[in-house]
């Protein structure tokens, strides 16, 4: 990642949130997620619509950092 050492793991979740009770619950775990002194890679954003989830993975860095 950008030419920086980095550390992965799979350490990503989804948690569902109920807000009337505050109640949460880990429903998919094992995403992986990636970190150096400069960026952060893993799930950004979520979309859970007509009975699918759909899971948005980004970098949390940099253009300049990006290849392609």
């Amino acid at each position: 990642m950008g030419g920086y050492p980095a550390c992965f793991g799979t350490s990503g979740a989804i948690t569902s949130y109920t807000p009337r009770n505050g109640r949460t619950e880990r429903i998919a775990t094992g995403f992986p997620s990636v970190i150096n002194d400069f960026s952060v890679f893993g799930q950004h954003d979520i979309d859970a619509s007509h009975g699918r989830i759909f899971v948005v993975f980004g970098l949390g860095g940099e253009m300049s950092t990006r290849r392609g």
